[in-house]
């Protein structure tokens, strides 16, 4: 039996940053000096400024009046904590480390600020002090949904994905309307198996947000594996009304309609693929096995040897060569891609049968004989190969072996 390879899932895990506060100066307790007074207001200034520019994009004009408002007054933690944030978008995360400390030691007890020093901690690859900054933020202030679902991503990086559900669960308790997490919690039950719990994930993050092409991506994939062709069909058909590059819905979505026949339908989305991935390996090879199915032998052979000069030891790619190029007649081409498969899978059954075939064909008794005699001992009785072997048990009596 042919079959196709299935593209493996996308997974899209991203860190969601804390808004940015906005601080506007406020009214004045008491103070013994005038001076004192402007001197606060002046930082202050200098901050809302930082924010302004900010907001139209200038980082760099941000950075500097957030850091002339810390020259003015060195205990101006709001400064510190925009600071922090605007060396991180950025790129500057080893400064954003540093102001979101600083912070941290004006006031230590906000969950925001170590949930910002987290993720620069997890932007510099620091995850084991990212994790535990995240634990410190989700324990000062509990709910802080981007915390949680940051803290769920440095989790799953480190393999704890039992802690990884847990924390996207609680995003989702505090934010109904993260589809990213309900995406990313599904990715993890699919990834053990639970494909129902998966498939209700992939559907909430769709109701959320129905242009999530990554959730209706996994979506389709969990489907398929379910065996639920028709709506799995259906979510590549919606990844693609969104985004028809999507190469991988293509390919997938072929896949399902060879399964059900339509083998027109089938190699239109393997050609779609090679459209936008001209030297995609596994779309080639299904849309070769598709073609042979539909008859085409030629374009069939083309497409296998343009699979194997890219990847030589591609085993199902050199089995189906030999079975188009027997087809055509050509059996001295399709016996060398036979015997290539034994080669580099020797208990590759169906290319022992195919052998053995050939050589009765072409007279060879003993070689016949051999090769039927290997296919029973690699192919294991059961109701999809009784009949085959039956047939083979016929010929070794025929040839006397």
């Amino acid at each position: 039996m042919l079959r196709m390879k299935l593209i493996g899932q996308s997974i899209s895990f991203l860190l969601v940053g804390f808004t940015l506060p906005i601080v506007f100066p406020e009214p004045a307790a008491s103070f013994d000096h005038s001076v004192q007074v402007a001197v606060l207001i002046d930082a202050n200034a200098h901050n809302d400024m930082g924010i302004v520019l900010q907001g139209k994009g200038d980082l760099d004009g941000a950075i500097a009046e957030y850091k002339r408002a810390l020259e003015i007054d060195s205990s101006f933690v709001e400064a510190y904590h925009n600071l922090g944030i605007a060396l991180y978008a950025k790129g500057d995360y080893e400064g954003a480390i540093v102001a979101h400390r600083n912070a941290i030691k004006l006031r230590p007890e906000s969950g925001e600020d170590h949930g910002d020093l987290a993720n620069a901690l997890m932007a510099k690859g620091r995850l084991l002090e990212a994790i535990s900054s995240y634990r410190e933020a989700t324990r000062l202030n509990p709910n802080l949904p981007n915390a949680h679902y940051n803290f769920a991503i440095a989790l799953k990086h480190t393999g704890d994905l039992d802690g990884a559900i847990t924390e996207y669960l609680r995003t989702i308790e505090l934010d109904p309307e993260n589809a990213d997490a309900h995406n990313n919690v599904g990715i993890i039950l699919q990834g053990r198996g639970n494909l129902p719990e998966a498939i209700t994930h992939y559907r909430s993050a769709i109701r959320v947000n129905p242009k999530h092409v990554t959730a209706q991506y996994n979506l389709g994939l969990a489907l398929q594996i379910s065996g639920n062709l028709d709506d799995a069909a259906a979510a590549y058909r919606s990844v693609l009304g969104l985004r028809p590059d999507h190469a991988k819905a293509h390919n997938n979505l072929g896949y399902i309609l060879q399964s059900k026949g339509d083998l027109d339908g089938a190699i239109a989305q393997y050609q779609a693929v090679l459209n936008l991935q001209s030297d995609n390996a596994v779309a080639r090879y299904n849309l070769g096995v598709a073609l042979q199915a539909n008859g085409d032998l030629d374009r069939a052979i083309q497409e296998f040897r343009y699979v194997l000069g890219r990847q030589p030891d591609h085993v199902k790619a050199r089995y189906n060569l030999g079975v188009a190029l027997h087809a055509k007649g050509d059996r001295d081409g399709a016996l060398t891609e036979f015997r290539r498969v034994t080669g580099l899978a020797g208990d590759y059954a169906d290319a022992h049968y195919a052998m053995a075939e050939i050589f009765r064909q072409r007279g060879e008794k003993m070689e016949a004989v051999e090769s039927y005699r290997k296919y029973l001992s690699l192919e294991q009785e059961n109701p999809s190969t009784h009949a085959r072997r039956e047939l083979v048990k016929l010929r070794l009596k025929e040839l006397g072996g």
